[in-house]
């Protein structure tokens, strides 16, 4: 008939999918759920309430099944009516209804069963300068300059679970028993044990694999990579674009090494910029798409040195303005 006589997803398989701790077959039925109508912004509303209720939490995370157990129980179920197409309807409204109150409530058990675990939380952030940390099961991560990774002091039982706004590189001890996972704004990360880098200044969620296997999961798509392979989650179109060759470049913030093979000079300069935190600019626009053929080693290669064979590759005056680097000239055109 219309859409009145879907059967309505159960919310706490929409909280569990939001969490990234749905399987395979739970994760196809939200999809397909995806497809009826109104459903997409339903599930935006989920969203929203979903991003509220996280700022409530912190880790370790929780038992996403009992949660949804627990806040059930709070509820009085209304007496059973008569079964006809106007029930369905109600049926179908209030059940949408009900699991935004849940969702809501969720936010409050969360903080609850948080308090009552005592677990000290921490956050690790980098401003102006690119920085390592080790997290407590061991693992490595290279926090890049304006990001922040927030984590518990001791992880929870049967998972390792962190947040992180901005840029990281990831080297994971391995523990099939505790995956970990990566929550970057509407997405979800989760290994067992790899290396692997994570972008997310902003909606946008850019994953690039050095070592091992990565899930990459968003609302209603997922893949998984391997060695050598990286993938974009764009946020206004909700969509995944998996990419077979990786992008030399990736993990030059964590290295400090890169290689450029007839690049931008604005590209090359923003890498530099980000390697050696330094504030190099171009000094016209006409600069910015000069062909660049270079590789360089923040370990063996000073700043000056480098952009000294930039500028003479093209032809090009370097004027020093306090903390910053200006190349000058018409060396190259567009």
């Amino acid at each position: 008939m219309d859409s009145d006589s879907h059967e309505p997803i159960e919310d706490g398989l929409i909280g569990k999918y939001l969490a990234g701790e749905t399987n395979e077959e739970e994760t196809q039925r939200v999809r397909q759920w995806l497809n009826e109508p109104d459903a997409e912004r339903e599930m935006q509303r989920f969203e929203k309430i979903w991003e509220t209720s996280r700022t409530l939490q912190t880790r370790p995370p929780v038992d996403a099944d009992a949660a949804w157990e627990k806040l059930r129980n709070r509820i009085q179920e209304p007496a059973p009516v008569a079964d006809t197409p106007i029930r369905r309807f109600t049926s179908w409204r209030t059940s949408i209804a009900a699991a935004v109150v849940l969702l809501v409530g969720l936010g409050w058990l969360f903080w609850t069963l948080q308090r009552n675990a005592s677990v000290p939380q921490l956050a690790f952030t980098a401003t102006d300068h690119s920085t390592v940390h080790e997290l407590p099961d061991g693992s490595k991560v290279w926090l890049n300059r304006n990001s922040k990774l927030e984590y518990p002091e001791t992880f929870a039982d049967d998972s390792r679970s962190v947040v992180l706004t901005g840029e990281a590189f990831f080297d994971i001890t391995p523990n099939k028993e505790k995956p970990f996972r990566i929550q970057a704004s509407q997405t979800t990360v989760q290994v067992v044990g790899t290396s692997f880098s994570v972008r997310a200044y902003d909606p946008n969620v850019r994953v690039a694999v050095r070592t091992g296997k990565v899930v990459f999961k968003a609302r209603n798509a997922e893949v998984t990579l391997m060695k050598d392979q990286q993938a974009t989650f764009d946020a206004q179109a909700a969509t995944m674009q998996k990419t077979e060759r990786l992008d030399p470049n990736v993990f030059t913030y964590q290295t400090g090494k890169a290689v450029f093979d007839n690049a931008t000079l604005r590209e090359v300069i923003q890498i530099i910029n980000e390697v050696y935190q330094a504030e190099v600019q171009l000094g016209n626009e006409s600069l910015r798409n000069c062909p660049t053929t270079i590789a360089f080693d923040r370990t063996k290669d000073t700043l000056e040195n480098l952009l000294q064979a930039i500028a003479d590759s093209h032809g090009l005056t370097i004027r020093r303005q306090g903390t910053e680097f200006i190349f000058e000239g018409t060396g190259c055109s567009p």
